[in-house]
């Protein structure tokens, strides 16, 4: 084996363990991220389970007010 092709065996080799090095990071960066979107995604089901409700009672309270108040309007 000649002094380039020894060369171009270890550059690919360092190739393909740097890319293992940088997959393994990223799979750790992804766990994280996972864990850090679960976090925020329980927190923004919390809200929505609380404003949605609430946001549908306030729309039906004035909905039906109003509704109700041009009906008797009209029967005048």
């Amino acid at each position: 084996m000649d002094h380039m092709s020894e060369d171009y065996t270890l550059m690919l080799v360092s190739k393909q363990l740097s890319k293992g090095v940088l997959f393994m990071r990223s799979v750790a960066e992804i766990t994280t991220r996972r864990s850090k979107g679960s976090e925020l995604g329980a927190s923004i089901d919390k809200a929505a389970s609380i404003g949605f409700p609430v946001a549908f009672a306030i729309f039906n309270v004035g909905y039906w007010g109003y509704y109700l108040s041009s009906t008797s309007r009209m029967r005048l």
